[in-house]
Order: structure tokens, then sequence, then C-alpha cells
């Protein structure tokens, strides 16, 4: 008798590996994805390929990890890209790399640092539900030195931490950053889509909002005839970034999410809180795609289309209670939005940097994980392919073909592994004697079948199977697990069989 092995899609890693039984409990560079004419497949996720600089024909390669990544078009219709490491920033136009750190500069810090070497549990800092809280609550950590970027028609504004003040760029090469005269200090910039640039955590004031007038990005005092203003929020927290969004203007703090909706008048915005609870859990941890925004917050992810949402998720245990609070700054989201996915980077408790990434499809509504070193996201939208950087300071275009280069350790093979499948009613012992590929598999991913008579039993392996024909098992069991490994790219996997006859208790 032929049984199918009728695994869902996505991850689910909330527990041991016993409570994910019948589902898929890891994946390394695996995706599901249905095309237009198929089911929803298990395949690879694209490799990715180094960003040649034209000047000097090699890999662009700053020696610092990038933190913060912005791509728009100038007037003439080029691509522009932006970024900037802990203590510099360049451009990067029509192939060649240009430093354009600002003169007079105050660099951040490679790392988040703890004030006067104070202790922490271990566990989340300062509150949540995943573990200790900090042991000396006279003691903060000082984030990671990072960049924010948007643009002001053609022109580059853009933000550091901790430098706080916000430049401009022109476009021309031969020029830095360089200050945008009568603005504020601040510790994050949006730009609204009236034209107002707004400055966030303002002057010093963590949760200030000001803004410059909509026809004159240098006049920043509110009068009769412009429409400059600032807007304190209410509560506690601190500014972290904006979002434009449509209609209106989203302001994250680190503990909740704020609306600016331009109405004009002498109100000039209407400021509501449409989030509590949920602040994001750094800079770049939100990302926006189409008309909703997804982040990332101490306490889980969140998702904002109007209203603000809790995104469960089945693999929050696995990413929570593994994690480097002291590093979350560091946290980036970015989206690949031709397969619907939204994506963060985060350093798990081993790691000072970015060394894991949890996804959410949000077409299909599923999760899945993985490990790879990235520190920055930028998608597909001005340029060709999806840009990524690593902590080394090297870019990446990603969904490019097959190929995993390692520019650090790492195992970077697409893989995927399943939580124990019980065989019938899981009451019976049963002999399975052959596996049956599904006919998209062909002999391009090998298997291994994982055999146990207990959830908490010795396993017996199948050894490793090439999975492009009926292939003889010969072995007993009550549940069954599988590991698939690629072998030639850009395979499918859908349902897999096995040849099962029942057999009696054990």
């Amino acid at each position: 008798m032929l049984v199918p092995i009728n695994i869902p899609p996505g991850v689910f890693r909330n527990g041991t590996e016993y409570q994910s039984k019948g589902r898929w409990f890891h994946t390394q560079l695996a995706r599901w994805f249905a095309s237009a004419n198929d089911k929803v497949a298990l395949q690879p996720v694209g490799g990715w390929r180094a960003v040649i600089d034209a000047d000097t024909d090699e890999q662009v390669d700053v020696d610092e990890p990038i933190r913060g990544m912005y791509g728009w078009r100038g007037d003439d219709g080029t691509v522009y890209l932006a970024f900037g490491t802990f203590e510099a920033a360049y451009a990067f136009h029509l192939g060649v790399l240009t430093d354009i750190t600002p003169s007079g500069f105050t660099a951040g810090t490679e790392d988040a640092t703890v004030t006067d070497g104070g202790a922490y549990g271990e566990g989340i800092y300062g509150e949540g539900p995943y573990g200790g809280v900090v042991s000396d609550i006279t003691h903060e950590i000082v984030e990671a030195g990072s960049w924010q970027f948007d643009n002001y028609g053609e022109l580059l504004i853009a933000v550091a931490f901790p430098d706080a003040t916000i430049y401009e760029w022109d476009l021309d090469t031969g020029n830095d950053l360089t200050a945008v005269s009568n603005a504020p200090s601040a510790n994050a910039v949006v730009v609204t889509e009236e034209g107002h640039i707004m400055a966030l955590g303002a002057d010093g004031d963590r949760r200030l909002v000001q803004w410059s007038d909509s026809e004159d990005r240098t006049d920043w005092t509110p009068t009769e005839t412009n429409e400059a203003g600032d807007h304190p929020l209410s509560g506690a927290g601190e500014c972290l970034a904006g979002r434009r969004a449509r209609g209106q203007t989203l302001v994250w703090t680190d503990k909740d999410l704020w609306s600016f909706r331009y109405v004009g008048g002498d109100l000039i915005f209407q400021v509501v809180q449409v989030g509590q609870n949920c602040g994001a859990i750094s800079r770049h941890s939100m990302i926006g795609v189409d008309s909703r925004f997804f982040w990332m917050s101490k306490r889980g992810f969140h998702s904002f289309d109007g209203y603000t949402r809790d995104l469960p998720s089945e693999v929050s245990d696995y990413v929570f209670s593994d994690f480097n609070w002291i590093q979350q700054s560091k946290v980036a989201a970015g989206s690949i939005a031709e397969f619907g996915e939204v994506w963060w980077f985060y350093p798990s408790a081993g790691s000072n940097e970015n060394d894991r990434y949890v996804v959410y499809n949000y077409k299909l509504d599923i999760w899945y994980i993985g490990s790879i070193e990235r520190t920055s996201v930028w998608d597909r939208g001005p340029q060709r392919l999806p840009l990524m950087a690593d902590a080394q300071g090297q870019l990446w275009t990603h969904e490019d073909a097959y190929d995993y280069p390692k520019p650090v350790s790492g195992e970077y093979t697409p893989s995927a592994e399943s939580g124990p499948v019980e065989i019938g009613d899981g009451d019976r012992v049963a002999f399975i004697s052959y596996i049956v590929p599904d006919d998209k598999t062909e002999g391009d991913v090998t298997a291994e079948l994982l055999f146990k008579f207990e959830p908490d039993g010795a396993e017996t392996s199948s050894g490793v199977i090439t999975l492009s024909q009926r292939t003889s098992v010969l072995h007993e069991a009550r549940m069954v697990r599988i590991k698939l490994v690629e072998v030639n790219e850009n395979w499918r996997v859908g349902t897999i069989r096995l040849d099962v006859r029942p057999g009696g208790r054990r």
C-alpha cells in the first residue's frame, strides 16, 4: 500500500521535535512556492553573486558591516544605491563605488555595547516572554552604529546613529553628504508623501517628531505661511524609524506605532497611536510590501494594513529562545516580493552578527528558517535583483542562479528536515519496503529516512537515498522523519510516498 507523506508547507518549531510531528522541523535555504500552473512545492532559495565595482573589477567590499541600504532613481532614470557602515557612507552608481562620508561625521560602534560593563541575565533585555531581564537597570545597551536613508525628489536624505545630523546628497559623486540647512538633530528620518522631511527623535528629545515645510526642506520654523511643525509623542520609548505608507506616514518607537496623516490647515498632521506594546526591535526591523507593513518586536511579529495585528508565528520559540539580545539593534528586515516573502536577519545567542534568518511567506501564511550571515537587505525595485550585504562589507545580488558562495563558514546547501510522521495511527508497527519519489524530483535531491518506535527512542537511518526512482528501504517503525538535501540545482519536491505493510502492535 502506497502511503503519501503529506507534510503541509511551512516550518513548525514551537516546542520539541515530537511536537512538530507531521510538520517540517527545519529548513536551510529552502522555500515553498506555488507557480501559476503548479501546486505548492518545496524548492531551493535562489543563490547569490558578487556585485562588481566597474573601477576595480572586484567585488564591492567596504571591509565593515553594512547597516542601512536604500535604492532609488535619479531624474535621469539611472539607479542609485546608498549604504552605510558604523563609520562611513557610500553611493554606488553605474557600477562605481564612491565614499560620500560627510566631513566631521561622528562614528558609531561596530557592535552594541553595555554601558559600564553591566551584567545581563540570559534572555531578553528589559521585557518580554522569553527569559531573563537586566540584572542592573542602571546599565543600558548602546546600539550599534547604523544609517537610515530616504529620497527627497532625486536628492538622498540620510541620518546615522549616533551622529544625529540630517544630511543630503545631490548625486554628484564629487561631493560628500552635507548637512541640511537649519534641520534639527535626529535619530531617524523619513520623507512624507507631501514632501516634508520628518526628524524623529528631534533635538535630543527621543519622542519628538519635527518636520520641515513641504515646499522647503531648509525651513523648519513654523509660521502662518508654511507647514513646518512638530509633535511630541505621548508615553514612553524612543523613535526608531519611519516609513511612507499610502495616505500616511508611520513612525515606530521601541514601544508603539504611530500614524501621521496629512490634513493641512493649522494641524498639518493628524497624529494617532495605531499600535501599543508592539514597538520595533531595531531601526531596520520593519518592511513595507504593497499596502502592508511587517516588523519584528521584542515580543514577536506584527503587521499593519490599516490595523495593527499580532502575527502568529510557528517558529517564534526557535527565534526568540536563541537570540543575542544585546545585539538586537542589528536586526534587519527585507522582502523578496516575487515569492511573497518577508525576511528578518538576526543574531543568535552565540553570535555578535546576524547569522540566522526567519521568513514569513504572506501569500501562503507560512514560516521558514535558516542560517546565513546578512546585515542589510534591499528588495528589487529600481535594480533588477534583491541586494544583500554581509558582515564583511560585501554586496551580493540574490535570487541570481543557484550558486551559494561562502564568504564565511557555514553550510549553504539547501535542505529540509521534517518532524516525526506517524504511520497510520501510530499504534502499530509498520513495515516500510520502498520509498517512491514524486515525478518532480528526478534525482535532484537525496533523502534520508529516520525510523523510530517511540518519540524518545533511538533512530535508525535508511542511509542516503537518491530520489530518482522507487528505492528499497526495508525497515520497521511506528514513525519516520525525512531529511532532504540538494544534489542538483532548481529542484522541486512534491509528495513522497512510502510502500507500507501493516504489522502488529509493539
